[in-house]
């Protein structure tokens, strides 16, 4: 009840749009009558589509947008790219939040003790959770599951700020509080296109219709790290800790050295999954198309200037979100305790599919930060 298809082209209508352009357009009966065919076909959700709406209450109005649709016209719902009130826009904490997983994670890698804690609250959330589903009182059982997840939770949490704040619970002491990044600069619509993406290897076929940024798009934002408050937050921990700290300073070259480091593992497994699952008909295209960023890693590793890699949003895959690539990569064992510990229904084999577009087989929010003027 949101967009019309037309000859490849999506014509967008947002719904509250929707209501306030007939109110601007219709008066009286004719506003009246429109408001209740449309009530009719939301509450009775018709098997027709806005465009039948459009067509049995005489409705002629311009859309909100009109974008590219790359794959077939029966798409059903939409999931649509985060908009703001001037459009569609990437938001800055989406950003710091890739930021502060990369950092954390690589820091992880280096820092045995940490990485030991880590390994620890696993191990001791999957034998909580184990002895939890034994227990045959329903209620009983629910409780035990859910406070072993709220304990690793906590040990987890405890983690990041031993990293981050080095154990400080304020807010105060945290050092990515120097890393200001804005909300980017409104999207033009002509950058977005709709394409299904489809989940890959797996027994079912799922599919959902997405907006997607077009690739090769620049989006800016204002990102700079504050120099004064990194120096009094380093300061801060450096004398909690008697000068401990993992690290000796933050800046954008030792934040992109650690996106680095942990998106080139991101790839390796994804490229090794491609490899090993052969009844992918597409396998060529994805990993050739998963090797040309590999090769734009490899480009800036050595170069002077900022280019950070990141993935964003929706369908990036569990391990590009979270710092479990590591014991993916050390202990693939534990990865799979643990990854079936977390879900209520665990399957045999883990991480067994992925998600690519359906018209190019492009795997999904790949993009890179460039710093301009890197202070």
């Amino acid at each position: 009840m949101e967009y019309i298809v037309d000859d490849k082209k999506l014509k967008i209508y947002p719904f509250s749009n929707l209501v306030d352009d007939l109110f601007k357009s219709y008066k009286d009966e004719a506003l009246s009558t429109r408001l209740s065919m449309l009530k009719d076909f939301v509450i009775k959700r018709h098997s027709g589509s806005l465009k039948e709406y459009f067509r049995s209450a005489k409705v002629e109005l311009n859309p909100k947008y009109t974008i590219e649709l790359k794959c077939e016209s029966n798409i059903g719902e939409i999931k649509t790219f985060v908009k703001g009130l001037n459009g569609p826009y990437i938001p800055g904490s989406t950003i710091k939040g890739a930021l502060r997983t990369v950092f954390l994670c690589g820091l992880l890698c280096r820092n045995n003790e940490i990485k030991r804690d880590l390994f620890k609250a696993l191990n001791q959330f999957v034998i909580d959770t184990e002895k939890a589903r034994k227990i045959d009182k329903k209620d009983d059982r629910s409780k035990a599951l859910k406070s072993a997840a709220d304990r690793l939770n906590e040990s987890l949490k405890e983690i990041e700020n031993k990293v981050f704040r080095s154990t400080q619970s304020d807010a105060l002491y945290d050092v990515f509080k120097s890393i200001i990044i804005s909300d980017s600069d409104p999207i033009d619509y002509s950058n977005l296109y709709v394409d299904k993406v489809k989940v890959i290897n797996s027994s079912r076929n799922i599919e959902i219709a997405c907006e997607l940024l077009k690739p090769n798009t620049r989006v800016p934002l204002k990102a700079y790290i504050d120099s004064k408050v990194n120096l009094e937050a380093l300061k801060r921990l450096s004398e909690l800790t008697g000068n401990k700290l993992p690290y000796d300073k933050i800046d954008w070259a030792f934040i992109k050295n650690k996106a680095i480091e942990f998106y080139e593992r991101i790839l390796r497994i994804d490229m090794d999954f491609v490899e090993r699952n052969v009844n992918i008909s597409s396998r060529d295209t994805i990993l050739r198309k998963l090797q040309n960023i590999a090769n734009s890693i490899d480009k800036i590793k050595n170069s002077s200037k900022i280019l950070i890699p990141l993935r964003l949003g929706q369908h990036k895959g569990f391990l590009s979100n979270t710092v479990m690539q590591i014991v993916y990569t050390e202990d693939k064992a534990l990865f799979d305790k643990t990854f079936k510990a977390s879900v209520a229904n665990p399957r045999s084999n883990t991480l067994k599919t992925r998600r690519i577009t359906e018209n190019e087989s492009y795997t999904l929010g790949w993009v890179f930060l460039r710093i301009d003027h890197a202070n």
